[in-house]
């Protein structure tokens, strides 16, 4: 009889002892509410949620239209969102830290607060929107159709999109067999290989067949039975697909970069190694260098042939200006048989920023133009572009303010000082309202961004920052309800030549966007 009512009584209390919680346990605890036409939003009250929820709402009703449109779909009830002011907050609320879930029981899902757009919001609405599908389980019982239906119908995945991934991964020989990961064999491969794969595959089968017959297929995995066709030969069919795509050198050095990695399963103590990257990257994000030291040296004791790990030892040096050890750590990434092209860039960043450092400018020059050669990411060539553009700059003292700006250890309150301070030496620098601009959109003053980032479309600006400048007007454009201004800019990116897939993708996302809430104000004035 104790027993007994032991057990009851934890299964009474099992919310408030995180055993299991129940919805109405981490609805009351966070206590925020919204409720929009498809969905119920739960957040917490007073957290920086509260605070964005209509711009938060505005995210899932838009994911919302692009799903029901692509899956065909008219639901009839709403989703439940539970939107976490924290990964501690959702760890502790529901047992899942960083990872995003759906809801399987309740048609909802459980995502962290991010920035907008949310990165992984349509993926999950998308679980959640086909978990109906299955006559009694919200969920397919083929990983890989479960998985790459959400992933064909979010089809945002970088600069390519998946089809382009999964012919990468065919060229570069890793790519897994279709018929290993619809089942448990997904789990046994890398999830970037896993996930673009069974998106290609799934985005395939509906661009072929149909959704509809896709909505047959995806409870049981019966090829057969739906297509008239087993896996197999639809398998035969989508590698001719495949085998049509053109990538180019650029496209499989990406691709190498982005999946040759090692398996969950595989990485070497991967649990405690991914604990003391938390606590180092940590410390190193609240400038605390000596520790972050610590505790990357303590990763490298358990992963000593594992290049990446040396990226956090090199960095940390170099903020601590330890030019001697930051340097001997990057020429090691670079020799590394392992390192790939991004952290092979980054040592050649900071060896270049040695270089300016110590004056050394045709050897800084150099170094740059090297690493923007690699073309290793966006991000890394608008960097690098913007140094070569300040070293060529002839006055002696504004290439000095543009050193300190660019790679002086600074608060962006400082940052933001010198570069309006710099602004009035040159007021028809290109670089320096671009700077500002950006500086000004990472902090959401859209407004006073656009009227800096406009005055640099007017100057002189590298083809990359151009297409970075045109981007953050659109997006700025967009915030400050200047729909027209934001889709002209947009439109101006996609009559750009040989922009890769992926960007084209988001930029129209974009665009969608703005055609949305344009068409939303006017139907308000109406």
């Amino acid at each position: 009889m104790i027993l007994v009512l032991g057990f009851a009584s934890i299964w009474l209390y099992r919310s408030e002892l995180g055993l299991r919680p129940t919805r109405s346990f981490i609805e009351k605890k966070l206590g925020g509410f919204y409720q929009t036409e498809n969905f119920l939003l739960f957040f917490e009250e007073g957290s920086v949620v509260e605070n964005e929820i209509e711009k938060v709402a505005v995210d899932h009703e838009f994911r919302y239209a692009q799903l029901i449109k692509y899956f065909q779909i008219k639901p009839d009830k709403k989703v439940r969102s539970y939107i976490y002011t924290s990964p501690e907050q959702k760890k502790r609320l529901m047992g899942a830290k960083h990872t995003s879930l759906q809801d399987v029981t309740g048609y909802g899902l459980h995502i962290n607060f991010e920035d907008f757009p949310h990165p992984v919001l349509k993926h999950e609405l998308a679980h959640v929107l086909t978990s109906e599908w299955h006559s009694f389980l919200p969920i397919s019982l083929k990983l890989g159709l479960h998985e790459g239906i959400a992933v064909a119908a979010e089809w945002d995945s970088g600069d390519l999109d998946p089809h382009q991934w999964t012919r990468a991964m065919h060229d570069l020989n890793i790519a897994p067999s279709i018929r290993k990961i619809m089942g448990l064999g997904f789990w046994l491969q890398s999830g970037s290989l896993s996930y673009t794969v069974a998106g290609s595959f799934v985005r395939f089968l509906v661009d072929t067949y149909g959704i509809e017959k896709f909505k047959h297929v995806f409870p049981t995995g019966n090829f057969e039975k739906i297509y008239h066709k087993n896996l197999a030969t639809l398998n035969q069919e989508w590698q001719a697909f495949l085998d049509e795509i053109v990538l180019t050198n650029r496209d499989l050095r990406v691709a190498e970069y982005r999946f040759k990695h090692p398996s969950i399963f595989q990485e070497h103590c991967a649990h405690e190694v991914a604990d003391l990257s938390t606590k180092a990257w940590a410390a190193y994000s609240r400038s605390d260098w000596y520790t972050a030291i610590d505790f990357f040296n303590k990763i490298h004791k358990l992963d000593s042939d594992n290049p990446k790990n040396f990226r956090g030892l090199m960095l940390s040096n170099y903020q601590l200006g330890l030019q001697n050890e930051a340097t001997k750590i990057a020429q090691h990434i670079i020799k590394h048989p392992k390192s790939n092209m991004h952290l092979v860039a980054e040592a050649k960043n900071i060896i270049g920023n040695v270089h300016w450092q110590n004056e050394e400018l045709g050897e800084a020059t150099s170094t740059f133009q090297d690493v923007l050669a690699l073309h290793a990411s966006d991000s890394i060539d608008r960097n690098i572009q913007a140094k070569l553009v300040a070293l060529a700059t002839k006055s002696r003292p504004h290439r000095k303010r543009l050193k300190r700006i660019l790679i002086g250890r600074l608060s962006n309150r400082l940052r933001m000082v010198l570069l309006n301070e710099a602004m009035q030496k040159q007021p028809d620098s290109g670089l320096i309202h671009y700077l500002i601009g950006r500086q000004l959109h990472l902090d959401q003053q859209f407004s006073k961004s656009n009227q800096y980032l406009l005055q640099a479309k007017a100057l002189n600006l590298p083809d990359n920052l151009k297409i970075e400048n045109l981007r953050l007007i659109g997006i700025n454009g967009y915030h400050i309800d200047k729909c027209k201004l934001a889709i002209n800019h947009f439109n101006k990116i996609l009559k750009i030549y040989n922009l890769p897939r992926g960007k084209l993708n988001r930029v129209k996302e974009w665009i969608e966007r703005c055609q949305r809430n344009f068409q939303g104000s006017q139907s308000q004035r109406k």
